[in-house]
């Protein structure tokens, strides 16, 4: 936490408004939030009962004020140049700008490192789309989360984040790249993921819910697309949605969630199976392997 306000505080765009989000912390946070907003006028808090990072961000968009929105997720970090280079695009009329990522397991990497020019690529929504729910696409992850990006704020004003303990962050870029019309990636690696030991995504005991809040996530991502006139989409998603589905499906056995994730998986079959077989999208080579794959199983 202290790395990451240390690495906000020293942005070279300076003039930030940073909303700090207090949700329900149990250790040192809560003051350390305090403090600083003791040091650096920029700063606000919220402190809130524990709600989970969907609600959590809720509540930073409820009273942001800037023409654009940014997340930092507790314990990450951002190089100096984050705002300023993203910042930078959306002036130039991007929709969303997203930068590369750093994953560390150190909390020291050099934040003021040069970077030397800042590279560029315009994206095209099919491809902001294609890249969030295509497992043949570039790796998803870059894509779904929301840390790594700046938003104009007039995109996102009326969308919120769900209470899902994951998977909130790619559902909420879902709706934003289905409202987007220019989009930026900058290719340099100004964001720092710090691969924590504590983190909830490392915990094991978590997992097999986390498993299936993500199924149930992306059958609800579909539903998103229902008034879109793209099939490509819905085909995509519907893959994306069926590999993940079987992969869970396994990884699910013998946990708590197993009862659960089958009642799951054959509501999703019942409504979307027919769907799946006749989107022209999605190669019958891989329906076919799904099907006895899936026969397999049960």
């Amino acid at each position: 936490m202290p790395r990451t306000l240390e690495s906000i505080r020293a942005q070279s765009y300076e003039c930030l408004d940073v909303i700090l989000i207090d949700d329900g912390s149990v250790d040192r946070s809560g003051g350390i939030c305090d403090d600083v907003c003791l040091v650096d006028s920029r700063f606000s808090v919220i402190h809130q009962v524990n709600q989970g990072p969907g609600l959590a961000r809720n509540a930073g968009l409820k009273v942001a004020k800037g023409e654009y929105v940014g997340f930092v997720d507790a314990g990450d970090y951002i190089h100096s140049r984050f705002v300023e280079s993203l910042v930078e695009q959306l002036d130039m009329e991007a929709d969303v700008v997203l930068v590369g990522i750093t994953m560390t397991e150190s909390l020291y990497e050099d934040t003021t490192a040069y970077v030397g020019i800042i590279q560029t690529e315009k994206l095209s929504q099919e491809q902001l789309v294609f890249n969030l729910v295509s497992t043949t696409g570039d790796a998803v992850f870059p894509w779904s989360v929301v840390w790594n990006k700046m938003y104009r704020k007039s995109l996102i004003s009326d969308l919120t984040f769900s209470d899902l303990i994951c998977n909130e962050d790619q559902e909420f870029n879902l709706r934003v790249y289905l409202r987007t019309k220019t989009a930026v990636s900058i290719d340099n690696a100004l964001y720092y993921y710090y691969k924590s030991p504590d983190s909830i995504v490392r915990n094991p005991n978590t997992k097999p819910k986390r498993l299936f809040t993500q199924t149930l996530s992306r059958y609800r991502m579909l539903s998103f697309l229902a008034d879109e006139d793209k099939p490509e989409y819905r085909g995509w998603m519907l893959d994306y949605l069926y590999r993940h589905m079987l992969v869970r499906r396994i990884l699910v056995g013998n946990t708590s969630v197993e009862s659960e994730f089958n009642a799951l998986s054959t509501e999703i079959l019942r409504h979307t199976f027919l769907q799946y077989l006749f989107n022209r999208s999605i190669l019958w080579k891989k329906k076919i392997t799904f099907v006895l794959k899936w026969l397999r199983l049960i």
